[in-house]
């Protein structure tokens, strides 16, 4: 392996293996109902296994970015949200 494709290789590792410890995170995990946990160990512990660990570093961007901006803490946005149909805390119910 070069020292191009380690570095990428090994910052793509890094980024994977990075807490989550963001409020984001964990109010959007909670509302879809993936973990009741509070504690972002007990979250991380919660969502490892829900998926491969090759979309973790995607998963934890996807969060925060879904968590700033539609499912946001005071008033989430669930009429415009892609995942209402699926989310348990969904404000939007079927007709």
């Amino acid at each position: 392996m070069g020292r191009p494709e380690f570095a990428e290789r090994f910052l793509r590792e890094a980024r994977a293996a990075v807490k989550i410890k963001n409020t984001h995170v964990a109010r959007v995990s909670q509302r879809l109902g993936l973990t009741r946990e509070t504690d972002p160990v007990r979250i991380e512990q919660d969502l490892m296994p829900l998926f491969p660990r090759e979309d973790w570093a995607l998963l934890s961007h996807l969060l925060i970015f879904h968590g700033r901006r539609i499912c946001v803490a005071r008033s989430p946005k669930c009429e415009i949200c892609p995942l209402n149909d699926i989310c348990p805390s969904s404000t939007v119910r079927p007709t």
